[in-house]
């Protein structure tokens, strides 16, 4: 295993940079600094020890703050470090505007991709031809010919009208169904309570089949919901989006805001790959798009790019193209899958969430680990995988 140190040196003074930097010097050991402001110590620093990036700040373009541009921001720290091979924002902030700015300025790799309990992350080179660090990448280190048998594909249908979004993943997906097991889950009609946002949530470490939401009541189906949504290597989230408000029928924001205890018990979903469906009436003004890739960030799932479908007047504009991208994507998709589960059978012993601000969950969670419960839940998972390597991937 390769371990790199990186400091961020944010405005620290030169005593402090100055003590910190001595321990990496007197150990004859590397560290990449991500410098903030100019700092006389490691701008004279042992260059066969030390690598300067720059850590620029966009936060306050983003709160409407400050005029100055990212473009200045990004001058004025390669002006004190021409040296500079590198950048990582503060709040890991990029976009392919910024990609293109790092590239243009001359830095070769960005540090804004943050992947917890990954042991063997790798490095491929974006779009710009910046290097990035990709956990995907990781994936497709391992045996790059082996693939699971089957996808298994389950459709969250979580906004629709009329049951036109159940009709058109048939007219979507039709070809792909010789190489997948899809399952439909119609959510639309379910009786979602809200979610309390509790701070003891999940309520106790378990293995991933026992719901452990707060929410017991007989006007909530989630507990019944919970088994159906284990077993998936992609997850489909279908919304309707439709021009008028009319016969709308919307689960969309309950549901994902109760998959939070799934999420704390330990990322239920890590690595799974989400690939939304968005079918959209055309003049219809809602985001969607956006929302059903963020909704699914914190899960540390693999995001794919949405499927767009614009309808006009009732029909699907450019689905034989469509059609053709998600061919060839579920069929990447059957070999990121078989990597993810010989991947996961190294690390899911790292894979704990970590309680930010919850500090009864975090009690808890140490009263729960000492009763050994945690290790069970990884043994359970642990001999799922197993199970499945030894009968899905070929």
């Amino acid at each position: 295993m390769k371990i790199a140190f990186t400091s961020d040196i944010d405005w620290a003074p030169e005593q402090v940079i100055e003590d910190f930097l001595d321990l990496f010097l007197e150990y004859n050991v590397k560290c990449t600094f991500f410098c903030t402001h100019e700092s006389h110590t490691l701008k004279k620093a042992n260059k066969d020890l030390i690598e300067l990036a720059i850590h620029p700040n966009f936060n306050d373009n983003f709160l409407g703050k400050t005029n100055n541009s990212p473009k200045n921001i990004i001058d004025n720290l390669m002006n004190i470090y021409p040296e500079a091979v590198g950048v990582r924002s503060h709040s890991l902030t990029s976009n392919s505007y910024l990609q293109l700015l790092f590239h243009e300025l001359g830095l070769l790799y960005d540090s804004n991709l943050y992947y917890p309990f990954v042991d063997k992350a790798q490095a491929y080179k974006c779009w710009t031809g910046l290097t990035r660090i990709a956990r995907v990448a990781s994936f497709l280190s391992y045996n790059t010919d082996k693939r699971v048998d089957k996808l298994k594909v389950q459709f969250w249908i979580l906004q629709d009208k009329n049951n036109q979004a159940k009709k058109m993943i048939d007219k979507v997906f039709q070809d792909t169904y010789p190489f997948i097991e899809p399952k439909f889950i119609d959510l639309c009609n379910k009786d979602i309570v809200r979610c309390i946002a509790c701070d003891i949530c999940p309520t106790h470490i378990s293995v991933d089949e026992e719901y452990r939401c707060i929410i017991n009541s007989k006007n909530d189906d989630f507990d019944q919901l919970h088994g159906e949504l284990l077993d998936a290597d992609v997850i489909i989230p279908v919304v309707f989006s439709a021009k008028g408000k009319e016969n709308i029928i919307s689960n969309y924001q309950r549901f994902i805001e109760r998959t939070r205890y799934l999420r704390r018990g330990d990322y239920v979903f890590s690595d799974l790959i989400v690939k939304p469906l968005i079918i959209e009436e055309v003049y219809s003004e809602e985001n969607m798009i956006i929302r059903s890739m963020t909704s699914f960030l914190r899960h540390h799932t693999i995001l794919s790019k949405p499927i767009h479908l614009l309808l006009y007047q009732g029909e699907a504009i450019g689905l034989k193209k469509i059609k053709t991208d998600i061919e060839y994507k579920m069929k990447t998709f059957l070999k990121i899958s078989a990597q993810r589960l010989l991947s996961q059978s190294n690390y899911v012993n790292n894979n704990n969430y970590k309680p930010v601000g919850y500090i009864l969950s975090a009690e808890k969670d140490k009263e729960d680990v000492k009763l050994n419960q945690r290790q069970k839940m990884i043994n359970k998972r642990m001999d799922k995988i197993e199970i499945q390597i030894a009968q899905r991937i070929k």
